[in-house]
């Protein structure tokens, strides 16, 4: 058997500032914010050249996830700020440095309407993509729902594997066409 980590399957696109954009401009109650977390974080002390690399995959380990200090999911960063004075401290052999990221949170509230893409059909529900990034399962669904249907579900409950979010519904209406 290998030692090694196995990497997850599961790749999750980060929401753009111009989507964000868009998203505000057509739905007027998104439930997205743009939130600022400091965090301190650890790293090997060899990995000062490289500071940039590791500190973005720590950022995109966190979209789709829960962030209970944001009160939300991940769902972008918008802007990183890796502190200066970073800390290497004789007897530790590791690198301390302080960065902001000013994150892209989805908040989702009960009985809330939100629009969704069907990607998945079955008999008592449908999977669905909100924001083409977070996983949403959505019962009491007509029969003539397709994949690629745009349709609008009412939040009920975050049902979490890990961190990973997945919200849940019931059928609200279908998206009319622009």
């Amino acid at each position: 058997m290998s030692s090694e980590k196995k990497k997850s399957d599961v790749n999750i696109k980060a929401m753009t500032i111009r989507e964000l954009k868009q998203i505000r401009n057509c739905q007027k109650y998104s439930g997205i914010v743009i939130k600022k977390m400091d965090k301190h974080l650890t790293f090997r002390w060899s990995c000062l050249e490289m500071l940039d690399k590791f500190v973005g995959r720590y950022k995109n380990s966190l979209l789709g996830k829960w962030m209970t200090s944001l009160n939300g999911i991940v769902l972008g960063c918008v802007k990183t700020v890796i502190k200066n004075d970073c800390l290497i401290i004789e007897d530790q052999n590791c690198l301390h440095t302080d960065v902001s990221f000013y994150f892209i949170i989805f908040s989702p509230k009960i009985n809330r309407s939100y629009q969704c893409t069907v990607t998945k059909v079955e008999k008592k529900y449908v999977l669905g993509k909100l924001f083409d990034i977070i996983p949403c399962m959505i019962k009491q669904v007509p029969e003539d729902v397709s994949i690629g249907s745009e349709v609008t579900f009412k939040f009920v409950r975050a049902e979490f594997k890990g961190k990973l979010a997945m919200l849940s519904g019931t059928f609200d209406g279908f998206v009319e066409a622009s």
